[in-house]
């Protein structure tokens, strides 16, 4: 997995967007088992995915995780903040791991 450069599309953020387009499981609230989704961009405050399985619900607690090489461990959980009509979500990122954070440095 690579990170790749920062988005440009619109962007009003104070922190840059990384592209990734890589697979991850999202653990929802209301939901007994994992979504796997597509996490499309992160950010520091942030995180956009495209889910096959349908939409979430806003402002709906959810967590998620990758490995990245030397095996750390990046965890981040937050809120849903806004839905689109194509399956995709964005995540604000209320809490997450030194590895998160250090992946984005």
């Amino acid at each position: 997995m690579t990170r790749m450069e920062a988005s440009s599309e619109n962007e009003r953020r104070r922190t840059p967007r990384f592209r990734l387009g890589l697979p991850v499981n999202v653990h929802v609230a209301w939901r007994n088992a994992p979504v796997t989704v597509q996490l499309v961009d992160i950010g520091r405050a942030g995180a956009r995915f495209k889910s096959p399985s349908g939409p979430l619900r806003l402002d709906q607690e959810a967590a998620f995780g990758f490995v990245i090489p030397g095996q750390h461990v990046c965890v981040a959980n937050g809120r849903v903040v806004r839905l689109g009509d194509d399956g995709e979500f964005v995540l604000s990122v209320e809490r997450a791991n030194d590895a998160f954070h250090g992946f984005l440095v």
